[in-house]
Parts: structure tokens; sequence; C-alpha cells
């Protein structure tokens, strides 16, 4: 524990002088393309005689994500078995928890009951008073959405994909 201690006292002096050693570069698993040793990164070509490791930083901006788009009127939400409409916030959450109910979160119960109470915070007050229970919920003709359209994206060319994507 002491020789720990001397460790990390000549490491931080060091630090403070702007010497601080280089610590071992971990290889990572064996073969890997980005482990190997002269894997012609540009990273590992661009070695500067003051140590600088590298002068600019390059940088596309931020990325918003794209204005929600409402469910088509043929994809609902179901209350206790009745079809719910819900407001364009409350929405918005719910397809994300309908995106997301094959995936293993939606069976913790931490997950779900933090959830319900951020989308609960979403709601009009009168989907408020409706939407008691995430139990009582059915999200299944939202997975469905979600499945078949991204079923249908799998099938396109890759050109007909870029296109797409150029849209956007």
């Amino acid at each position: 524990e002491r020789v720990l201690r001397k460790d990390l006292l000549v490491r931080a002096a060091l630090t403070l002088l702007g010497e601080v050693p280089r610590r071992p570069a971990s290889r990572g698993v064996p073969g890997s393309r980005r482990t190997q040793k002269g894997s012609g990164a540009r990273w590992e070509k661009e070695k500067h005689e003051d140590g600088v490791k590298w002068r600019q930083l390059e940088h596309k901006g931020p990325y918003f994500a794209p204005p929600y788009e409402p469910l088509p009127d043929g994809v609902r939400f179901f209350y206790e078995g009745k079809p719910v409409r819900l407001s364009v916030a409350a929405e918005e959450v719910a397809t994300f928890y309908g995106r997301m109910l094959g995936h293993e979160y939606t069976t913790k119960e931490v997950f779900r009951k933090n959830f319900f109470n951020d989308w609960r915070k979403e709601m009009a007050v009168e989907e408020r008073e409706v939407i008691k229970s995430l139990d009582k919920c059915d999200f299944t003709e939202i997975h469905r959405y979600f499945v078949d359209k991204a079923a249908a994206r799998k099938v396109l060319s890759r050109e007909e994909k870029q296109m797409v994507t150029k849209k956007k």
C-alpha cells in the first residue's frame, strides 16, 4: 500500500513538472486491426518532436435529432384494451418505449418505473387521469410499426438507402 502511494506521489510530482511517464499501451485483442502495431493509422504516423500528438481538431458540428414525426393514424396506443389518443409529446415518449419492447431493459422494474415517471411528466392532464399504470399499457402496435419499418429498410438496395438518407 505504501509503495502504491509512493508511486502516486512520484506521478503527481512528474505531472506538475510536465514530465509524466507514458503508461504502456494496451494491446487489446490479439490480431485486431486497431491493436496491431503498425496498422498504418494516421495517429501512429504523426509523431512530433515536441511530444504533441496532434495539432488540430476537425469537428462537423453538433447533430440535432430531426423533428418528431407523429405515428400514422392506423397505429394506435391502447390502455386497458381501449385505444387512447395521446398528445404529440406523450406519443413521442411512448414511441421510445414501443421501439424498445423487445429489449431487455423493458423487463427491468427500475427502468419501467423511471420510464413511467418521466412519461407522466410529458402527458397532458387528461392523459395522466386515464393512464395510471404502465402494466395496463399496450405498445404492441407501435412496436410492430417500427419493426415493419426497419424490415422495409433492410430490403432496400444500397443506392435506395443512400437516397433515403439524402432526403433527410
